[in-house]
C-alpha cells in the first residue's frame, strides 16, 4: 500500500461533492477548494507520528485539515488515534479497500481552529492551485518524482504551441494563448526548454521536445484547452 492509493479514490469522493481536488500543491498531498475555504489532506497507509506533525503544519495557513489512511480495525489504538486527532481539531478519513469496491468514509470533520492564520502562505497555495491549466500528472502522497506546477505546465504551453504552430516571438506566443508571463518564462529558460536565436526570437531545444513526449498527458490536456480558446474566438 502507498500514499498514492488513497489518492484516487478521496479525489473522486470530494469531486462528486463539488469539490475541486489537487494532488501535490505545495508539498501538500491533497488540496481541496470549494468556494473561499481551503483544506488539506495528508496521506499515510497507516497511522503514524509524522502524520500527526504534518496535519498540525497545515493547520497553521489552511483552513481545515484531514489525516486519510487505510481503514484499520477497531481496536484499542485506533479509538486512541480518534481521539487525539478530535483534540488536536484534525479530521479523519478512511479508505476501505474492498473485494468489489473502495469506500471513503469521512470519520469525523476537523473542527476549525480560532488561530491566526498564515495568510501568506494561504495565498501561495491558492494561486499555485488557480494557476493550474489541467495537470493530471500529480498523485497526492508521490514522492521523488517530477512534480507538475503551474509554472512548468505553463512552460509546456509555450514549447507546445512553438512546436505546433511555428512560432518564436514572444509576443505571437502570447497573443495565443493569453499568458502574460510568457516573456519572462522565455528569458529564464528554467528547464533549458528554449534557445534565444535573435532578438525577441527563440526555439525549441532538444529537451523542449523531449519534454513534450515525457509530459504528454499534460500537453494532451493542453491542447484541448487552447482548442477550447480559439473555438470560443471564433
Amino acid at each position: 500500500m502507498k500514499e498514492e492509493d488513497l489518492y484516487l479514490p478521496i479525489k473522486e469522493f470530494f469531486m462528486e461533492q463539488g469539490y475541486a481536488v489537487y494532488g501535490e500543491v505545495k508539498d501538500i498531498d491533497v488540496v481541496m477548494k470549494k468556494d473561499d475555504l481551503v483544506h488539506a489532506i495528508e496521506l499515510k497507509p497507516a497511522f503514524n507520528l509524522k502524520l500527526i506533525l504534518q496535519a498540525v503544519e497545515r493547520q497553521r495557513y489552511m483552513d481545515s485539515v484531514y489525516v486519510a489512511i487505510k481503514k484499520p480495525q477497531y481496536n484499542k489504538r485506533y479509538k486512541e488515534m480518534i481521539h487525539l486527532l478530535k483534540r488536536l481539531e484534525i479530521g479523519l478519513i478512511t479508505v476501505d479497500f474492498l473485494k468489489t469496491k473502495t469506500k471513503v468514509t469521512v470519520e469525523h470533520h476537523p473542527i476549525p481552529l480560532q488561530k491566526r492564520t498564515n495568510n501568506k502562505k494561504k495565498r501561495m497555495v491558492i494561486k499555485e492551485v488557480d494557476s493550474r491549466l489541467a495537470i493530471e500528472d500529480n498523485l497526492g502522497g508521490s514522492t521523488k518524482v517530477k512534480r507538475m506546477t503551474a509554472y512548468r505546465e505553463q512552460a509546456l504551453m509555450i514549447a507546445y504551441v512553438m512546436h505546433i504552430r511555428d512560432l518564436s516571438k514572444p509576443k505571437d506566443i502570447k497573443a495565443l494563448i493569453g499568458l502574460d508571463k510568457t516573456g519572462q518564462i522565455l528569458y529564464q529558460n528554467y528547464y533549458k526548454w528554449f534557445e534565444r536565436v535573435d532578438k525577441g526570437r527563440y526555439k525549441l531545444t532538444a529537451l523542449g521536445l523531449e519534454a513534450l513526449t515525457t509530459y504528454y498527458t499534460t500537453v494532451s490536456h493542453l491542447e484541448t484547452l487552447l482548442g477550447k480558446t480559439e473555438h470560443e474566438e471564433v
